[in-house]
């Protein structure tokens, strides 16, 4: 899977946009990001990342961690499913010690499907208006991303990019 995110002028030309190419407008999507990183760490090398959803139109539970480490690249280590915020700290209780909140965000967001390409028109608070695209060849997801005014492809994750917003 090839993905990429970008800065986009604003979502409500890039929803027209999809629009008028025949996307199909999947559902809308909001939630909370709590990012956990090792006492005195930073997101650049291991966080968690609990996704706490308000609208959640997928298959998945209300509470979502995921726990990441760069290594040549980002590795998943783990990701985890939960229905309470008491289990899921608990759990962070137990398996990651010494782990501590370090900042949170909200993020709302819209998906469209254009072929078999899936596209996620964000509104994360605190940033700029951003795009990220998923499809299976670098290709498709150029021939997409063509349609845009991009201002900015971004490279670092948006963990990254919200832990250096906090710090400004």
């Amino acid at each position: 899977m090839k993905e990429v995110r970008v800065v986009v002028k604003d979502l409500g030309s890039v929803k027209s946009k999809l629009e008028s190419l025949g996307a199909e407008f999947k559902d809308d999507y909001s939630f909370n990001i709590v990012i956990f990183v090792p006492s005195g760490g930073q997101v650049s090398k291991e966080y968690l990342r609990l996704k706490v959803y308000e609208v959640n139109n997928w298959d998945s539970k209300g509470f979502i961690l995921t726990h990441k480490k760069k290594d040549n690249g980002w590795k998943c280590l783990l990701k985890k499913e939960f229905d309470t915020e008491e289990e899921v700290m608990n759990f962070i209780h137990d398996e990651f010690k010494g782990f501590e909140m370090a900042f949170e965000f909200f993020r709302e967001g819209w998906q469209y499907q254009l072929g078999d390409v899936r596209i996620f028109v964000e509104d994360v608070k605190g940033f700029k208006p951003s795009v990220e695209i998923e499809a299976e060849t670098r290709g498709d997801l150029d021939k997409v991303l063509k349609e845009f005014e991009v201002i900015e492809t971004l490279e670092a994750s948006m963990a990254e990019i919200m832990e250096n917003y906090k710090n400004e």
